[in-house]
């Protein structure tokens, strides 16, 4: 009978220690295996009371003033350009180059060589305001609308994203230079986006910020020499149509956009502070 008791003794023992000992050395080794989610090192989400708007439109983050850097802003067209667009004016397929001169891109023409008038169109043309006369200049390689256009300093200019014909994204970027009279494109984006902000930050460096469709946190730096594109890093906040502001020369603060069209939260987004390896530029 004491023999019976004690391999109960026994086995109770063994089967206490697997109830406990081991979960315990289970638990232990899951929470060692899946470490905690590692913070952004790229973009810094800013509090808003750092940030105070001028009445010139400016900037003061932390007491220093910032100004704004140029972007693909959407702007109204004129109501002289008004005719040759498709249906409702498309502001993403006109820039103003200065001087009167307005360039219109992609889709939103009329092309005389298109019949289907929803095609995605590569047409180009220079609008001069004060003569009401339109030149054909280089085509795009790629029909696209709802794409970013952007003026670089050195008067070429950027073109990328929007969609094509099958409303699919384009990744491509374009590169349209007047005085050649030449079209081409230089590089290519990691996916295909439309409503994507262009900032240059230096002489032929820019930055590609997010994108309205689909909704993208991706900040990329486009090299207009040597013809790449790099993945920077990424927001916290998928965000479209911000303004970007130079703090340092590898500092740079996004503010204001929308993170969708379909559902503009402009008032909710906070700003954040993107940091560009000065390796990058």
């Amino acid at each position: 009978m004491k023999h019976v008791l004690k391999d109960v003794t026994i086995v109770g023992l063994a089967l206490a220690v697997a109830c406990f000992v081991i979960p315990a050395v289970v638990v232990n080794f899951v929470n060692v295996s899946t470490p905690p989610k590692p913070a952004n090192l790229f973009a810094q989400l800013v509090d808003r009371r750092d940030v105070i708007e001028e009445h010139s439109g400016n900037l003061r983050y932390k007491g220093q003033l910032l100004q704004k850097l140029p972007t693909n802003e959407m702007g109204n067209c004129p109501t002289e350009l008004k005719k040759p667009l498709e249906g409702t004016p498309d502001p993403s397929g006109v820039l103003a180059m200065g001087d009167g001169l307005w360039l219109l891109t992609g889709a939103t023409i009329k092309s005389k060589a298109c019949s289907d008038p929803k095609a995605r169109s590569t047409d180009n043309y220079l609008f001069q305001r004060q003569t009401k006369n339109y030149r054909s200049v280089a085509s795009l390689s790629e029909g696209r609308v709802l794409h970013s256009m952007l003026k670089l300093s050195d008067g070429r200019v950027l073109i990328f994203g929007g969609c094509d014909i099958s409303a699919v994204c384009i990744d491509s970027f374009e590169l349209l230079d007047l005085k050649r009279n030449t079209c081409s494109i230089i590089c290519h984006s990691s996916e295909g986006k439309s409503g994507t902000d262009l900032v240059e930050i230096k002489p032929n460096i820019v930055l590609a910020i997010g994108a309205r469709y689909p909704d993208s946190t991706a900040v990329e730096l486009i090299d207009i020499d040597s013809h790449t594109c790099t993945m920077l890093g990424h927001l916290n906040k998928s965000r479209c149509y911000s303004s970007v502001y130079r703090v340092s020369p590898s500092e740079y603060l996004v503010v204001g956009g929308y993170n969708s069209l379909s559902e503009p939260d402009s008032n909710h987004l906070p700003p954040e502070l993107i940091k560009v390896p000065a390796t990058m530029h």
